[in-house]
């Protein structure tokens, strides 16, 4: 392993992309659920209530880690974008192709209708517009966007004192807030100051800031419990039998959490839990969490066709068993799309596209 690697921005970027096959296994599930409100809700029902509050902020961190490795650093725009541009393209365009060669080949066998394709121009459209197994590629173009746009914030960021860092984090704070709308009828005309680029700076200055609270895992874990507990209390509120109220992940529950659960991994040392009395077992945690952050971003492109195909393969045995249709739904998807994944990226030259 690369000793100049950052052990807990692997923990964060290995929890993350858990989280984002989390968040889409219980998408499928959800239609067994919901209904089971009226019925007191189920412990199925507080299940999955969980599921969509604790574990939303997938992207938050993904995006709170972009910000944390690429900012405050002298980049010549140029090399910048020659650099990083191609590497989040290049898998991109080869997941796409995989994830629609499997797609036109076993479609019938996806439990979901898709349209004949009469044109190349159709079957175009059905990617960009993300629908059916591309729903999740609208984070490609949100990163893409990012990833354009940072050289401009990295100024600020050189620029900027401790006071105008925390002022811009207090401002996107406030601004969460706006997003806490259960019913949907306020406009939101700060959506641009907190989406996404309030996490791409908050994960800088949360890797960069001493102040002490802000290094303190029981604060973390506080902040963590929470925007967690809080989320599910008012989702409980406003759902009944037709919907569970979901919050915008750039809310200010996913934003108290994210910035707990970064705090939180580093600074974990600081618990003195001494979990591992046996190095061994210390190394192979470690290793496990580098290989799923390496394949975190091949990952996330690929699963949800996966997630389809193992849908098709499980959901007659398994449809109305909730917690266990879940919980296969979600170790066959991880395992199945990492260990793919992981064997492609030992290929000569493969590496820059799949991962």
């Amino acid at each position: 392993m690369n000793n100049n690697r950052i052990v807990y921005f692997d923990f964060i970027r290995s929890f993350a992309i858990i989280s984002v096959l989390v968040i889409h296994v219980s998408a499928f599930t959800c239609v067994s659920i919901i209904p089971q409100f009226d019925l007191g809700p189920s412990l199925n029902w507080w299940i999955y209530n969980f599921d969509i509050n604790f574990f939303k902020c997938g992207v938050d961190l993904f995006l709170m880690l972009t910000g944390a490795l690429l900012l405050s650093r002298k980049w010549n725009i140029k090399s910048f974008l020659i650099k990083k541009i191609p590497r989040i393209i290049k898998p991109f365009i080869f997941w796409t192709v995989v994830s629609l060669i499997l797609f036109l080949g076993c479609y019938k066998f996806l439990y979901f209708n898709i349209p004949p394709f009469n044109s190349f121009t159709e079957i175009i459209n059905f990617i960009f517009t993300s629908q059916g197994i591309f729903t999740h590629y609208w984070y490609f173009w949100m990163i893409l966007g990012v990833y354009l746009t940072i050289p401009i914030y990295n100024l600020f960021v050189l620029n900027a004192s401790q006071n105008e860092l925390e002022y811009f984090m207090i401002i996107w704070i406030l601004s969460s807030f706006l997003f806490f709308d259960p019913l949907h009828k306020l406009p939101n005309y700060l959506i641009y100051l907190s989406s996404p680029i309030g996490f791409v700076i908050a994960g800088y200055y949360l890797r960069i800031t001493n102040r002490k609270i802000l290094n303190n895992p029981y604060f973390a874990l506080c902040c963590i419990f929470l925007s967690v507990s809080l989320s599910m209390l008012f989702s409980f509120i406003y759902s009944n039998s037709q919907v569970i109220v979901e919050w915008n992940r750039y809310s200010i529950f996913p934003a108290v959490e994210s910035i707990g659960i970064f705090i939180l991994f580093k600074n974990f040392h600081k618990l003195n839990l001494h979990f591992f009395k046996f190095h061994k077992l210390k190394n192979i945690l470690i290793n496990c969490v580098h290989s799923l952050a390496k394949c975190s971003y091949g990952i996330y492109l690929f699963h949800l066709i996966v997630l389809y195909l193992v849908n098709g393969v499980i959901y007659a045995s398994f449809n109305g068993r909730f917690k266990l249709w879940s919980l296969l739904l979600f170790v066959l998807t991880l395992f199945i799309s990492w260990s793919i994944i992981a064997i492609l990226e030992k290929i000569p030259h493969m590496k820059e596209f799949v991962t």
